[in-house]
């Protein structure tokens, strides 16, 4: 079966995809992101500021049950049925590629210069001040475009980058 717009999809042009605990599908297009329940879309294309989310390119939920979405516009989060963009301190507005979270609840960050990793203590803080700037640093200086993120069944974390696999 194939669904489109016509069903209720934002956009036809799909760049990712991840599913929830509660079996929802994330759909990550061109103009936002889509939730289905199995029987019809939730669209969202503006974050909680009224910001237009754009080309998601990355979804991961955490283990607190909060949806991490990631784009050309930045890093969002999706909790309690809203979506607000994540500032990063000293930061401009990163496009992020790749999102994962690992074995112990860290949060992937892989975007066009670096790769970071978010503890679960700072995910937790950022779920009761939302409002407040993200402070980060590339982790262990590895500053390489993240296309890509996996974890084996050892709980290793893989980047893909154009210099190869960190």
């Amino acid at each position: 079966e194939t669904f489109g717009t016509r069903n209720g999809l934002l956009s036809p042009k799909i760049y990712s995809l991840a599913q929830t605990t509660d079996r929802q599908l994330w759909i990550g297009s061109e103009l936002g992101v889509s939730v289905f329940d199995g029987y019809s879309f939730q669209n969202y294309q503006y974050s909680s500021g009224n910001e237009t989310i754009g080309r998601i390119l990355s979804i991961t939920q955490d283990s607190s049950a909060g949806v991490w979405i990631g784009g050309d516009k930045g890093l969002f989060f999706f909790y309690h049925d809203s979506i607000s963009r994540i500032e990063i301190q000293n930061k401009s507005p990163l496009a992020i590629e790749s999102l994962l979270t690992d074995a112990a609840g860290n949060l992937w960050i892989g975007e066009l210069h670096a790769l970071y990793k978010i503890s679960r203590e700072q995910i937790e803080h950022i779920k009761e001040n939302i409002l407040l700037p993200l402070s980060a640093e590339p982790y262990c200086g590895l500053k390489e475009r993240a296309y890509g993120l996996a974890m084996d069944r050892l709980h290793n974390v893989y980047m893909a980058s154009h210099g190869g696999i960190y």
